[in-house]
């Protein structure tokens, strides 16, 4: 395949990852994902991080039932690819936010020097984290929302630094700008694509 092709076939892919997330489930499934690690946050309980991975589970069945019966379905990789891509993309973001709850729950057991260093600068970790992920998801899933909310999440976190106020509610605000913006575009999206009887 020449240049000329191979671009004119990206384009085209890059298109059909724009249009296969415009209807906003991924938005939501990971706002859920948010507002349940905000909740936890506000609640000081990271006993229960380990179930904010739960709503990950109803993506790919909602999807299937929302989104192929209306658009169908065209893939440019194998079916395992792109499974163990979004499989990644979900657990990457799990740990994540799992690994930063530990450090809560590790950094008591840590020298109070060490404990000092990480209390002071904890949401400036915490927004470099989350930032990087949702950039990640941007870049892996191809969803250009992701990159502003990953500007939205960080600048939220760093506004709870100056202020100040609970970060927990900077991560509930974040998380209801994802479900929001998700619950808009599935209304939409039904609206625009209805079945046929």
């Amino acid at each position: 395949m020449n240049d000329t092709n191979l671009l004119k076939t990206n384009g085209l892919e890059q298109k059909l990852y724009t249009a296969y997330h415009q209807d906003g489930l991924l938005d939501l499934i990971v706002g859920i994902i948010i507002a349940l690690f905000g909740l936890v946050i506000l609640a000081d309980q990271p006993a229960f991080v380990g179930m904010i991975g739960i709503p990950a589970v109803f993506y790919i069945p909602l999807k299937q039932r929302i989104s192929q019966p209306r658009m169908g379905y065209i893939r440019f990789e194998s079916k395992e690819k792109q499974t163990f891509k979004l499989t990644l993309s979900v657990l990457l973001g799990v740990l994540v936010l799992v690994a930063l709850a530990g450090l809560f729950i590790v950094g008591n057991g840590m020298p109070d020097s060490f404990r000092t260093i990480l209390r002071e600068n904890m949401r400036l970790i915490f927004s470099g984290f989350l930032g990087v992920s949702l950039l990640a998801a941007a870049l892996f899933l191809n969803n250009r929302r992701f990159y502003v909310y990953a500007v939205v999440g960080v600048l939220l976190i760093w506004a709870s630094m100056l202020v100040p106020f609970h970060l927990g509610i900077a991560v509930t605000a974040l998380a209801a700008i994802l479900v929001l913006t998700g619950l808009y575009l599935v209304i939409q999206f039904i609206r625009r694509y209805p079945l046929d009887e």
